[in-house]
């Protein structure tokens, strides 16, 4: 519980900034995961900075963050109350460079954030 805590932490003030609604379920007995403790936190910080910019233009400004054990890992959920992404595009949505965002954006958040999470034996998905 405490690495995603501290990437909550991180980007709470901006959550508070934007007025968007955080809400946090993190079940305080999860279980200790071996793993890369900063690249686990960039990895969620990645995908709590795509929930905060789909939130920004949603008509209800709500992001919901849920952690859990989930048999012999963690299953972290973040929900935002932003648009889907269309069928047409969800396969391509991982790949480098892929971004449907305009402005600065490269499109490396979701692949560095799916690369880091199989780095761990673990998953990213939509």
């Amino acid at each position: 519980p405490q690495l995603v805590t501290r990437a909550l932490l991180l980007r709470r003030y901006d959550f508070k900034v934007a007025q968007i609604e955080l809400e946090e379920n993190i079940d305080p007995d999860i279980g200790d995961i071996v793993g890369d403790r900063p690249k686990l936190e960039q990895a969620i910080i990645y995908l709590l900075n795509n929930a905060h910019e789909a939130a920004i233009n949603a008509p209800e400004r709500k992001v919901s963050v849920t952690a859990r054990s989930d048999g012999d890992g963690v299953q972290v959920c973040i929900r935002n109350a932003g648009a889907s992404i269309p069928p047409e595009i969800q396969d391509q949505m991982f790949l480098p460079f892929f971004t449907t965002k305009d402005g600065a954006h490269v499109g490396l958040g979701l692949t560095v954030a799916r690369a880091i999470m199989e780095l761990h034996e673990g998953t990213l998905t939509y």
